[in-house]
């Protein structure tokens, strides 16, 4: 496959998750106002909003993902975009959906969600699908560590980064449009390096969700009509 035709698919991924999102944000706003999950003004020190907000961007997100994947094969952007890795992280996604969408109307407490997002790695590591962030460093040979210990290791390192970074996006769905901003900009990067070393899926997977953030932005984006909310964010 062509340069050309690598970043004609790219583009066609990335509008594609753009339309989904700004057609599909209404409908998550509409849903949320009937359900009634919605961020009151002064129900945290920090939630300085006039107005009730409709916890929107998670239930867009994840519709958004399903309507991209059939924009994907609308496109016959035929990517193997349906590869055991990324379903097995669309599922894993869904755990931490679930998880954030209970919480934003029920509020649970956090070793609940926290749970959520260890049952979530589990899973990714179940699958195979985890970070080999030991493997490669001599000095633990060195030192005689076995590679069953390296590959425990590897699990841990994996729980905890994918805790971490969850968590990091929490805590910064604080200010309207950040969080779009950052996992754009990420999912940006990704889409990059993915297609420089020809892992096709990747790269076509991250621009559509790069889409799919510039869509929801336009909604988050200061005056917002929608927050994140932790099954966004």
């Amino acid at each position: 496959m062509t340069i050309f035709q690598n970043w004609i698919g790219l583009f066609k991924a990335s509008m594609g998750g753009v339309l989904a999102a700004l057609a599909l944000c209404p409908l998550a706003i509409l849903i949320t106002n009937r359900v009634g999950l919605l961020d009151i003004p002064g129900s945290a020190p920090h939630k300085k909003h006039l107005r009730p907000m409709p916890l929107s961007g998670g239930i867009a997100l994840m519709l958004g993902i399903i309507v991209l994947i059939f924009i994907f094969q609308l496109f016959d952007l035929d990517f193997s975009i349906f590869n055991k890795d990324i379903s097995t992280l669309l599922a894993a996604a869904g755990i931490i959906f679930s998880f954030g969408l209970w919480n934003d109307a029920k509020r649970i407490k956090f070793p609940i969600k926290l749970t959520g997002k260890i049952l979530a790695s589990i899973l990714l590591i179940a699958m195979y699908v985890q970070g080999h962030f030991l493997a490669g460093l001599d000095f633990l040979k060195e030192l005689h560590v076995s590679a069953n210990m390296i590959e425990t290791l590897d699990w841990a390192v994996t729980i905890l980064w994918f805790v971490g970074i969850t968590n990091a996006y929490n805590f910064s769905d604080s200010m309207d449009g950040l969080v779009l901003g950052i996992a754009g900009i990420a999912f940006a990067f990704f889409m990059i390096v993915a297609l420089l070393a020809n892992q096709n899926a990747l790269a076509i997977f991250s621009a559509g969700l790069m889409g799919i953030c510039i869509g929801l932005y336009a909604f988050n984006v200061s005056p917002a009509r929608l927050f994140l909310g932790d099954s966004g964010a």
